[in-house]
């Protein structure tokens, strides 16, 4: 709305910056209004663009970059909406990877609670957990245990004597 182009702006600022900058420090500065230009869809509708004026959107990036580097280090690495260097893309492997994450980690702890509850009684789960480099002391304690097969799946001496590495020797590979 100001007629401005980015080639008159280095000029204009010269000018104008101390009055511009101090009117952003006090919380005056009003940005002008956006012009806005109706673009052509193909199914014949339109489309509304607003376009800010050369110094609004000069002042829109300066700010948006210090924001940048204050808010970057804190969003969460899955977070790509609106980032730089990041697209939807990204985001869709991110989202597969984790998929493949938790539907390995849910198959092999499946496969676990089957073995588990295979080895009906405690005898047999003793001599497995240790026949597998379990410790005695621990394959007894772990054997002994009165817990369901899914929960036993998840115990830490289970989860070494079954390993990912013992189900590969078995011909079983991860998803990924």
């Amino acid at each position: 709305m100001d007629g401005l182009t980015v080639n008159q702006l280095g000029k204009y600022l010269k000018r104008h910056w101390l009055k511009i900058r101090a009117s952003i420090l006090d919380g005056t500065y009003q940005p002008l209004l956006v012009r806005r230009k109706d673009i052509p869809k193909p199914d014949g509708g339109v489309r509304l663009l607003g376009i800010p004026a050369v110094v609004d959107r000069v002042i829109q990036q300066a700010i948006a970059q210090v924001l940048q580097y204050i808010w970057e280090p804190v969003f969460p690495d899955g977070s790509f909406g609106f980032r730089p260097g990041r697209c939807q893309h990204d985001a869709i492997a991110h989202a597969k990877s984790l998929i493949e994450q938790y539907l390995n980690y849910w198959i092999m702890r499946r496969l676990r609670a089957i073995i588990w509850k295979h080895w009906k009684n405690r005898r047999t789960r003793i001599r497995e957990l240790e026949k597998r480099g379990v410790y005695h002391a621990f394959a007894v304690t772990t054997g002994c245990f009165r817990k369901g097969a899914w929960r036993m799946s998840r115990v830490k001496w289970v989860m070494i004597a079954l390993s990912n590495a013992y189900f590969k020797t078995l011909g079983l590979y991860l998803l990924s």
